[in-house]
Parts: structure tokens; sequence; C-alpha cells
């Protein structure tokens, strides 16, 4: 086999040569030697995100959403474990897409909008679907609302301005969206920990986020978003194994096919072995240091984690992304008021070893220091960012489209975490 020698004096003396040239040349230099290689990468998955975005672009004018407004009445008895029901049949619409579906159709499984709306105090529950799929929603809420009214409404965004320069003569907007604080099979509180364990009461966590809706001034839009796409349900393996390593147990590999096409051989020799030597195959030894259960010696603390996760791994999960836009009049703009009761609303779901809903930094159109509400001091410094305008035209537009891809990243909530959160009070 020839050797391969390298020579680190001539190495030496090109990178000396080249730290002597002019900036152009060293781009050149850098780029003909193999920068091309990284360059032509990005560039390909540049052109194949492109090509994706345009294809999924096509499918989605074809799908024909609607927008239904409902009514539940309110001598309804129903506790939000009847929505959960509603939320667990939306799975019925998921599908397992070929590469052709995806990659050529640009299809995607289907994705519903439940949302409250509150213009100058005016509360409704409205649900965007598509056409296609309207019937499953429908069936789905009088099978546990049988009383319920559902109408198809206009869309509300279109009667807000369409363009948002910042800042606005007329009118402000506030925007962001609400991510989980840890992995999402740590589960939030669910309307289960809003019962009272003695009398058996119901405390509804959404009535202060109604009341606060139900109280805005003229002018003044509240609008909450919560998109659901189906999902194929392996999103709890990462979950599995954390209460598996919580409780002791011994976490098994999956066998793949390369190890078994490497452990049959050595089994066919030890079979042959033993057979010439007249024994018999040796047995698998237990090891003395194997992980017991550690289950009885978990701390309180611990057995909630795995208690609540385990909860959640049982629940069917959807991708979801919560959007939150507040708009207002200039003169009377409440951004910090708005804000407390939406958010607080959301807080009381949070469980300080578990999980918690906060704002998405990098979508939220408030900003703390002068300097970024100009982009110049950004492209001084080498970076962009998106200016508080950008922002607001940014989450504006992917609240309007109902948008998959903008802003935060999806995460996975349980059928009970998304109906403690949408429900009919």
């Amino acid at each position: 086999m020839p050797s391969i020698t390298i020579d680190v004096a001539a190495i030496l003396t090109y990178v000396d040569w080249l730290g002597a040239q002019h900036p152009l040349i060293i781009m050149w230099e850098l780029f003909r030697t193999g920068g091309w290689i990284p360059m032509l990468i990005v560039m390909m998955r540049g052109f194949w995100w492109v090509w994706i975005n345009e294809r999924q672009f096509i499918f989605m004018q074809t799908v024909n959403p609607v927008l239904l407004a409902i009514d539940v009445p309110k001598s309804t008895e129903q506790t939000p474990k009847a929505v959960e029901n509603i939320f667990s049949q939306l799975l019925g619409a998921h599908s397992t897409l070929t590469k052709k579906e995806m990659y050529w159709l640009g299809k995607m499984n289907p994705c519903f909008s439940f949302e409250i709306v509150s213009i100058e105090g005016y509360v409704q529950f409205l649900v965007r679907v598509w056409a296609k799929y309207r019937d499953l929603v429908e069936a789905a809420v009088y099978a546990q609302y049988p009383e319920a009214e559902i109408t198809e409404v206009e869309d509300y965004v279109l009667n807000a301005p369409q363009k948002w320069p910042w800042p606005n003569k007329e009118g402000g907007l506030f925007g962001s969206e609400f991510v989980l604080s840890k992995p999402e099979y740590y589960q939030l509180k669910t309307h289960q920990d809003f019962t009272d364990p003695v009398s058996g009461e119901f405390k509804d966590p959404m009535a202060a986020l109604l009341e606060g809706l139900a109280k805005l001034q003229p002018g003044e839009q509240v609008w909450l978003q919560m998109l659901v796409t189906t999902c194929a349900q392996n999103w709890k393996d990462p979950g599995e194994k954390l209460v598996k390593k919580l409780i002791g147990t011994k976490i098994t590999p999956k066998v793949t096919m390369l190890d078994q096409a490497v452990d049959l051989p050595l089994q066919a020799l030890d079979a042959g072995i033993q057979g010439f030597i007249g024994g018999e195959p040796a047995k698998p030894v237990q090891k003395k240091d194997d992980v017991r259960s550690q289950m009885l010696f978990l701390s309180p603390g611990e057995r909630f984690v795995v208690e609540r996760v385990e909860q959640k791994l049982s629940k069917i999960g959807l991708r979801t992304k919560i959007r939150f836009i507040y708009i207002g009049p200039r003169k009377t703009l409440r951004v910090g008021t708005i804000i407390s009761f939406v958010r607080g609303a959301l807080q009381q779901f949070t469980t300080l070893n578990m999980n918690k809903l906060s704002f998405y930094g990098g979508v939220t159109t408030k900003y703390d220091y002068f300097w970024q509400l100009n982009p110049i001091f950004f492209y001084l410094s080498g970076t962009f960012y998106k200016t508080t305008n950008e922002r607001i035209k940014s989450i504006f537009l992917a609240y309007k489209y109902r948008s998959n891809w903008r802003g935060a990243p999806h995460y996975i909530l349980s059928t009970e975490e998304l109906a403690s959160i949408w429900h009919f009070p």
C-alpha cells in the first residue's frame, strides 16, 4: 500500500503567501481550493427550501379554508373533557404522505386554527378549517354539544388595517407567540388540576381571560390563535427515555439490521463450537450491576415529574403554535394592561418543575433598547435582526394566513393540554 506523505513546509509556505495577499485574492484561493463545496451545499439547501415552499403555496390555494363561529348555550354543563374529545377526533384527518405527495404535490397534513377573538368586548370562539374537513369538525362539535350553533362567518382579520408601518398614525399593534420553556414531553397544568379534590367543583382557568376580553374599549381588538396540525405520534420517544432514566429502568438500544448482520455469524460460530465439544449454548448471565427500578426511592418531586410525563405520553399529541395580537388606537393603547391579563391567563398552566408558556423573543414586537428600532445599527455590527416595524408586519401576516412555518418553532401539546387552554366556558 503506497504511503501518503504531507509536505508541511510547503503548506506553511502557502499559508504565509496567502496571508500577504489582497482580501479578494484570499477569497478566490479559498473558494478555488474547496470553499465552493459548502457554498454549493448551502445553495442546494436554499433551492430545496424555495421549491418546497413554492409547492406548498400552490397546494394551499386548493384547500379553500372556511371560518366557523361556534356558539354554545351558557346552560350547557360540559367540562373541557368534551373539547378534549373534539381534539382527539382531529387525528382522523391525519394521513401518511408519500414522498411524491410531499415534495412534488406539496401536500401537508391538515391544520386547524382554534381562535378566541374579542372585538371591542364582543367575544367569539372560532375555528378555521379546510373545507374538506368542515364536516369532521362540525360532527365532532355536535357530538359533544348537541345544542351548539355553528355558522360560517367572514374573516375578521380582513376588517383590520392590512398595512402596518411603525409607528402607525391611527393605531398600534403588539404581537407575539407563546412557546414552551422545557421539552415538549413535560406537561402543562391541565383542566384536571383546576378541579377541587374535596368539593369536585371546577374552577375554570379561562374565566379571567374572558372577563378581560369582555372589557375591551372602543377600537381595541385581541386575537388569540392556536394552530393545531395532525402529526405522527413518534414524538413520545424522548419522553419515554426520560421516564426510564428517572425510574432506573435499563434502556435497551434498538437493534438495527447492521447489528443483526454482525451478530448472526458470531451466533452461528458459537453454536458450531458448542456442538463440536458437546456442550449446550451459553445462556446470558444476569449482571449483578444491572440497574434496578428506583421508583420506590424517588423524591416526591421526581415522582410527580414521572407521573405527569407519563400522563402526557398517554394522550394524543398535536403540533401546535399559539399566537397573540393586540390592536388598539394609538392615543389609548394599553399594551401593558392587555399583555398582563393574556399572559397571566396562560401562566395559570405553569408548574415550575414541569413546563410553562412564555413569549418567544424572536417574534415579539416590543424592544427594550432604542438602537433596536433602526436597522442601521445591525448592519454596522455585521448582523441583521428584524426591527419592530418588520416584526409587526411579519406576525400580522403569519396570523392572517394562519402560517405554519412563520415565527416560532412548533411543539407538541396533548389533547388534554389543548382543551385546557381552548374550551367553551
